[in-house]
């Protein structure tokens, strides 16, 4: 999952941000249910990745790349996610 949601916004520029909004929202929401026996452990994981998707609905450019950088910078959430 985590390499899902990186994919989606690796090397995105803010100019096509709106394009990527769907493929997001489903990786985020995928997570969200996968992770769900988690309960509030997995929340702080995806908080850079709900941010990013709302500056993305918003068209708020302000803070996109910040988002961004954060969301790429995080560390997975299961540890056979690709990234340690």
């Amino acid at each position: 999952m985590a390499a899902e949601l990186r994919s989606a916004v690796q090397h995105l520029a803010v100019e096509d941000a709106a394009d990527q909004l769907p493929k997001l929202s489903r990786d985020i929401d995928s997570v969200q249910l996968l992770a769900g026996a988690y309960g509030d452990a997995v929340a702080p994981r995806l908080e850079n990745w709900q941010e990013l998707q709302r500056a993305i609905e918003h068209d708020d450019r302000s803070v996109f790349e910040y988002f961004r950088r954060q969301a790429l910078a995080a560390e997975p959430f299961w540890l056979h996610s690709g990234k340690r």
